[in-house]
């Protein structure tokens, strides 16, 4: 039986889910939902970040012109830079909340 802790949650923006039981990290952001494992977090937090990094210039704040590539083939995550802002804070808020829940966990198994 999964055991949900939130990382990140904002009615506007989205959430970040973590399952103790499961180790398996579920986020929603505008409308796609994705389940990651706690690696596969990590790895599409990296492509995030790696691609707002390349972004910060963008005029258009608002166009359509990101594309996310995902494990499934012919499915593709399509951003505005906006948007591609809001799920890297979202992202890293939620891994900094995570990486505390997980130091804390090692001080409180001995």
């Amino acid at each position: 039986m999964c055991n949900y802790k939130p990382l990140f949650h904002d009615v506007s923006t989205g959430y970040v889910i973590y399952c103790f039981s499961c180790n398996m990290i579920k986020t929603g952001f505008g409308n796609f939902a994705v389940t990651l494992s706690r690696q596969d977090f990590a790895d599409f937090f990296d492509l995030i970040k790696k691609n707002t990094a390349e972004q910060l210039l963008s005029s258009d704040l608002y166009n359509k012109t990101i594309v996310i590539p995902t494990p499934c083939e012919g499915i593709k995550i399509l951003l505005s830079p906006k948007e591609l802002n809001e799920l890297f804070l979202m992202l890293d808020t939620a891994d900094t909340e995570l990486r505390s829940q997980e130091l804390i966990s090692l001080f409180g198994s001995h």
